[in-house]
């Protein structure tokens, strides 16, 4: 299943063989109370390279059917003041 939303990104890092790099994040958008903090692969190590902690980005994810979740494409959001 393809997901598209917003996602400010809360953390950062690489599982314990340094295998695989994770973000983990939230959809900014949900109402308070329902920000579901979620764990997303990164296949590409230098889009992993490009993500900042605390950033929000426009992404595009996929749930495989063991409930793991993989980064299929991110852009920046650019600040609109």
């Amino acid at each position: 299943m393809l997901t598209v939303t917003d996602f400010t990104v809360t953390e950062k890092g690489y599982s314990n063989d340094n295998n695989d790099a994770w973000i983990k994040g939230f959809n900014p958008n949900a109402p308070v109370g329902h920000r579901e903090e979620i764990k997303v692969i990164v296949r590409e190590p230098r889009v992993m390279n490009l993500i900042q902690k605390d950033k929000t980005y426009f992404v595009r994810y996929t749930i495989k059917r063991k409930g793991l979740i993989f980064l299929s494409d991110i852009e920046t959001i650019e600040d609109q003041k």
